[in-house]
């Protein structure tokens, strides 16, 4: 029994969850984070239909990052942004970049 909506909505609120990636989609995608020993953050996303999709990626602040398509042997898109609207076939990874000192 799901607990009663304005306990649910208070948990949602403590966890804050604008401060973490997440992911807009028609059908599911599995969105996983990984932090490198370097401290850039790899985001993992996997499409779990079986047509391509587009996708909106939600990141809490601006970030530059490459976009890898695994298998392909193409060059990673290079982005920018703290939504990102991309086309998502079967799986995608986001690294973020070293951002300049201001």
């Amino acid at each position: 029994m799901p607990p009663p909506q304005e306990v649910a909505q208070g948990i949602l609120e403590a966890l804050n969850l604008s401060a973490l990636p997440h992911v807009e989609a028609g059908t599911p995608v599995l969105l996983t984070l990984w932090k490198e020993a370097s401290q850039r953050q790899q985001i993992h996303l996997v499409n779990y239909s079986y047509k391509n999709q587009t996708v909106t990626l939600h990141l809490p602040e601006l970030t530059a990052a490459d976009l890898y398509t695994p298998g392909s042997e193409a060059d990673p898109n290079r982005i920018v942004g703290s939504s990102l609207r991309f086309s998502l076939e079967s799986a995608k990874v986001l690294r973020t970049l070293e951002m300049a000192a201001e």
